[in-house]
């Protein structure tokens, strides 16, 4: 590659500079020239047909080929739009030059065949990226609609518990004030029971519970089911206001 450089790129006649943001090379246009970057950046991009847009292809620094795919296909039609990054200095031959002793290194194609391996390689890759790409993308693309699909049905299972939920509970309120009532008429006497139970059963300190049912394990020697019965009554009846039993102390 060195020897290349230096046969066909070191003649100062054959330099050529670009300012940054300056188009090199328009796709579909005539270039019949290889171009061999000397200083700067450039970067390759996809024009569309339809509507202009540029999709970024490649970067192209010093030591990097430009305009390989048209030379050396011998359409001399540029595949891509180059445009200089910053300001860069490249050397160039076209399809004029004559090759560097054909009779020892044979003729140019074959002399630049390395260049020409390497921009298919790179070609290769930068294909393997953008299929890599694409997989991922349809791969996140197939997630979330799996989570769209799994939002929906978990929505529409909420809805339906939700309708379930709203007749159980009004059934349920209905029934408490009929046996409120029915405790009323009955047995007036327990009916502060049944109240008690309603506002404080489900507040009830399950911490408060174990401790005092391993009190009255030890203390009365009760089995442990027992005794965490009796210690979850004994919680809920000690409302202060209706006085039923005395706090028990630790």
């Amino acid at each position: 590659m060195d020897l290349l450089v230096r046969h066909y790129f070191s003649e100062p006649s054959r330099q050529v500079s670009f300012d940054a943001e300056q188009v090199v090379l328009r796709q579909e246009a005539h270039n019949d020239r290889l171009y061999y970057v000397l200083e700067g950046e450039l970067e390759g991009y996809f024009e569309s047909d339809q509507d202009g847009k540029l999709t970024k292809l490649f970067n192209a620094s010093q030591g990097a080929f430009i305009g390989v795919h048209s030379f050396f296909s011998g359409t001399w039609v540029a595949s891509s739009t180059v445009i200089a990054k910053t300001d860069v200095t490249l050397a160039w031959i076209d399809k004029h030059t004559e090759p560097v002793e054909p009779e020892q290194y044979g003729p140019l194609s074959a002399q630049f065949m390395p260049v020409m391996v390497n921009e298919l390689s790179r070609r290769q890759r930068r294909a393997k990226q953008e299929a890599l790409a694409k997989e991922k993308a349809l791969q996140r693309l197939h997630t979330a609609e799996q989570m769209t699909t799994l939002g929906q049905l978990a929505a529409g299972i909420a809805h339906e518990l939700n309708n379930a939920i709203g007749v159980v509970n009004s059934k349920t309120e209905r029934m408490q004030q009929d046996l409120l009532q029915l405790l009323e008429e009955l047995h007036p006497e327990v009916s502060g029971y049944f109240d008690v139970g309603l506002m404080q059963g489900q507040a009830v300190s399950s911490s408060e519970v174990r401790r005092i049912a391993k009190r009255f394990q030890r203390d009365y020697r009760l089995d442990r089911d027992t005794a965490k019965q009796l210690a979850r009554l004994w919680v809920i009846t000690r409302c202060q206001n209706l006085g039923f039993l005395t706090p028990l102390k630790p």
